[in-house]
């Protein structure tokens, strides 16, 4: 027996296109999905930057107030020592008193005075000084040969047994002869002074560099790395040639991946730097990872059923004929129960998109989860209709249509808008196959109607007509509002290139117009018939 019947031909037809409506809600899906996550990932990746910029800024004020306030320190000390003679005829006990006194009143840890050898006179914290020459340090050396003053890089004290961060002065004698210098040393807690990065989390890091790459001052710098430069950093060739900046690179500490603004303070030979790692930016996107995983993981398992269906349809149809006439009855309640899972799985996947929108704070991200619901709620009561009626696979525009306006209307509160809907619909139908595509086109065109052509308190009326002749279906929406501006059709936003793009799936014409009455905006689609008009028709 040949199975080229006309019922086995309806058969396969239904089934590619109940295939297909499965693989475009699978991409459905699985697009909605990655539009958000690209978003949530762009939106993430600004904050971080936004983040680091700011606190860069805060850093370099941060910085600034530091170095004058210890030089207006350490010139105190230096003119002090200079009216009692210089380093040697100022008494110990005297000089350390004015040390602890002065370094009770400053951001700075401790001052050290040492003499024009190098060897400490006197420290602020601790009476005892230590006979520990510092004639080798950088500092030492810079004041040694005429510097006046010196931002240190960071060093581990023979002192303390720490990692430190330094300012110094020179020191001149009566005389006019160096006499030594004032340091002004900033223990490892230096940033948390600041009130900078106590809410950002233990991955950000502060630095202050020298004009070199050399580290002045870095957040939990331990002291094998108190020798490392930045020169070979991304960073050193960026701020040498920019005042600020922000960009990614690898870290030379760790080799993560780190977005990094700095600035260059101006009367200063520091540069302010803030580094976060894009693992540490990424994280509330991570969090939405998962959360679209745990959506689309029952949405998905959900369509299971339905090719479960699908595959029991296929195999009645190597059944002789008697018992393919006996499944075509069946087919018409499985068709129905089809329409009515798809319906139920559109309208899941309409509030799960709903629950994701309320984790964003952005009015304009929430406002396309709402639209992307609505549209899945249009898909779903074209198989809401099916279900409802006596046809597998013909919708009944006119009752279609109207629940549909009816819907939105609810949606957008058009009667308390003074909205009214107005039909004229005449009877006709359309297969299945292009329903859904007119449900998104209407769905989008009386949207944008009911949430743009009102001003508010003015009220107006919509009206949607449908007819159906030998040329095809037309379908028009009219609104007596303030009117398209002229360019709209061509601005490229994701509703308009819907239309186009649908309407072209359709192999229809479509387009914006005004009305006949002067004011408003006219939206007209012909739908031409699915196969040519034979001659002379």
């Amino acid at each position: 027996m040949s199975d080229r019947t006309p019922a086995t031909a309806g058969a396969r037809r239904i089934r590619l296109l109940l295939l297909l409506l499965l693989a475009t809600t699978l991409l459905l899906i699985a697009g909605l999905l990655g539009i958000f996550l690209s978003l949530e990932y762009r939106r993430a990746i600004a904050r971080a930057e936004a983040t680091t910029r700011d606190l860069t800024l805060v850093l370099e004020q941060f910085a600034i107030r530091t170095f004058e306030n210890g030089d207006q320190v350490a010139a105190r000390i230096a003119d002090e020592i200079l009216a009692a003679g210089g380093v040697s005829g100022i008494r110990p006990p005297v000089l350390h008193q004015l040390l602890a006194r002065l370094s009770a009143n400053m951001a700075g840890d401790y001052l050290m005075v040492v003499d024009r050898t190098g060897m400490p006179v006197s420290i602020s914290d601790r009476r005892d000084v230590p006979a520990t020459s510092l004639a080798d340090r950088a500092w030492f050396q810079a004041h040694l040969h005429g510097a006046e003053q010196h931002v240190g890089e960071a060093l581990f004290s023979r002192i303390t047994g720490e990692v430190l961060y330094t300012y110094s002065r020179r020191l001149i004698a009566p005389d006019g002869r160096f006499d030594g210098a004032v340091q002004v040393s900033f223990r490892q807690r230096f940033f948390s002074t600041a009130g900078i990065g106590l809410n950002q989390g233990r991955d950000t890091v502060f630095s202050l560099l020298g004009p070199a790459g050399g580290i002045i001052a870095r957040s939990n710098l331990a002291p094998p790395d108190v020798d490392r430069t930045m020169a070979a950093s991304p960073i050193f060739s960026a701020y040498a040639t920019q005042s600020t900046g922000t960009f990614r690179a690898a870290s030379i500490f760790d080799g993560r991946e780190e977005i990094t603004s700095f600035r260059r303070l101006e009367r200063w030979p520091v540069v302010a730097v803030t580094s976060l790692p894009v693992t540490t930016a990424l994280a509330s996107w991570y969090g939405s990872l998962w959360w679209s995983g745990a959506i689309a993981l029952p949405a998905f398992g959900s369509l299971v059923p339905l090719v479960f269906l699908l595959l029991r349809a296929s195999a009645t149809e190597a059944r002789t004929r008697d018992a393919l006439n006996r499944a075509l009855a069946d087919k018409e309640v499985l068709f129905r129960e089809v329409h009515h899972r798809v319906k139920n799985n559109l309208q899941v996947t309409s509030s799960l998109v709903q629950l994701q929108s309320a984790k964003f704070s952005d009015p304009a991200v929430r406002a396309a989860f709402e639209e992307t619901a609505e549209r899945l709620r249009a898909i779903g009561l074209v198989h809401e209709t099916l279900y409802g009626s006596n046809q597998a696979a013909e919708v009944d525009l006119p009752s279609y249509l109207t629940r549909l306006a009816q819907g939105l209307a609810d949606t957008y509160a058009a009667g308390e808008r003074g909205i009214k809907l107005q039909f004229r619909l005449n009877p006709s139908s359309i297969d299945l196959e292009r329903a859904v595509p007119v449900a998104l086109i209407v769905t989008e065109v009386l949207s944008n109607a009911m949430k743009h052509a009102f001003r508010p308190g003015d009220g107006g009326s919509v009206t949607i007509a449908v007819s159906q002749d030998r040329t095809g279906h037309r379908v028009e929406i009219c609104d007596d509002g303030r009117g398209m501006p002229a360019d709209t059709q061509r601005d490229g936003s994701i509703g308009m290139k819907l239309i186009q793009a649908l309407t072209r799936q359709l192999y229809a014409d479509s387009g914006f117009t005004p009305p006949p009455a002067g004011h408003g905006t006219c939206f007209h689609m012909q739908i031409p018939p699915l196969s040519p008009l034979p001659p002379g028709a």
